[in-house]
């Protein structure tokens, strides 16, 4: 009742019903004082602002931060690979995500990594005929070539799905 604003703790024992709760501002309000002291909520508003920078428009609720890239791919792998749906991976790729799909039940649909990023003639082939639920690709740093793809590869791949209504 305390977390509530019902009941306040005074000196000496006990608990004392307040006489009208005080309302609680809502946790998303940026001027909230907690607000202001929560590392978390200021790491997302900081995101906000540089996908901002990217054209990406957001809110500080709709981004989760993960204590990494592997939990982040457990989260996305469970909310958006049904047992047995379709997903496109980088051939070769990041070998702990095979792991994930094989453990999720996912069917996973190699496109061949060139010295530059995907295979984007394959990925199109790919992308109409299996409609895949998602294509985990690494443009950066690729593990496990080392390789980084050039600005104009991962535009290309990410206008595809509107265009083929994957």
């Amino acid at each position: 009742m305390v977390s509530r604003g019902l009941v306040e703790p005074r000196r000496g024992p006990g608990y004392f019903v307040i006489d009208k709760p005080v309302p609680k501002p809502a946790d998303d309000e940026a001027g909230n004082l907690g607000r202001a002291m929560d590392v978390v909520w200021l790491m997302r508003e900081h995101l906000v602002r540089k996908l901002a920078d990217f054209g990406i428009g957001a809110t500080p609720r709709q981004i989760v931060l993960t204590h990494g890239a592997n939990e982040a791919m457990d989260i996305v792998i469970r909310y958006f690979v049904p047992p047995g749906g379709t997903v496109l991976v980088d051939d070769p790729g990041y070998y702990p995500l095979f792991g994930k799909l094989k453990l999720a039940g996912a069917q996973m649909l190699g496109v061949p990594r060139l010295h530059d990023g995907p295979d984007l003639d394959v990925l199109e082939q790919l992308l109409i005929a299996h409609r895949p639920r998602l294509f985990f690709t690494q443009s950066v740093a690729h593990n496990p070539t080392g390789r980084t793809c050039p600005p104009p590869r991962p535009s290309a791949c990410s206008s595809w799905p509107r265009s083929t209504t994957c």
